[in-house]
């Protein structure tokens, strides 16, 4: 069946399969800021900011939720009125650019990028190996070195040598 151009249930369709995208990536941002609280160790503002992600995301992931059910409901109905598909519209745009005080996907995106200029540092790296093994190596080389020259002049030595025997 095609589907007319006029027709609200293509756009409460449409506002569904969009709506469904929000809520995911919502949940994904939280997660993400889940994991860098996590990795902030004592760092105030990181975790400050992380929470504050995680709560915008939060908010707007049930937002989005509770629209797509109530799209589900329009679109679900015998015959879903132009009416009703406007004020979906009107509150898919709300949950994207602001909503009751929040200011809806837009916070998530801001906030976000405020764990993005913060610097998370993972620490001082452990100290690893043996102390004696730098001094080791050294002396591995000059044993070598030693072997090297000592070797050549054996070399140049049986070369006079045999230069000796064969005049």
């Amino acid at each position: 069946m095609a589907q007319d151009a006029d027709d609200p249930g293509m756009y409460a369709q449409a506002i569904i399969d969009g709506l469904d995208g929000i809520a995911d990536d919502a949940a994904l941002v939280a997660s993400y800021a889940d994991n860098a609280k996590a990795s902030a160790g004592d760092d105030d503002d990181v975790k400050d900011a992380a929470d504050a992600v995680a709560s915008a995301a939060a908010e707007t992931n049930t937002h989005a939720t509770n629209l797509v059910n109530t799209a589900n409901t329009v679109l679900g109905s015998s015959a879903p009125s132009t009416y009703e598909v406007q004020n979906l519209m009107l509150n898919a745009r709300k949950l994207v650019n602001g909503f009751s005080g929040s200011k809806g996907a837009a916070d998530v995106l801001e906030l976000s990028q405020d764990i993005s200029v913060q610097r998370i540092s993972a620490g001082e790296p452990p100290a690893a190996g043996d102390a004696t093994l730098p001094s080791l190596a050294l002396g591995g080389l000059i044993v070598g070195a030693v072997l090297a020259i000592v070797g050549g002049l054996l070399m140049l030595r049986g070369r006079q040598a045999r230069a000796g025997a064969l005049a």
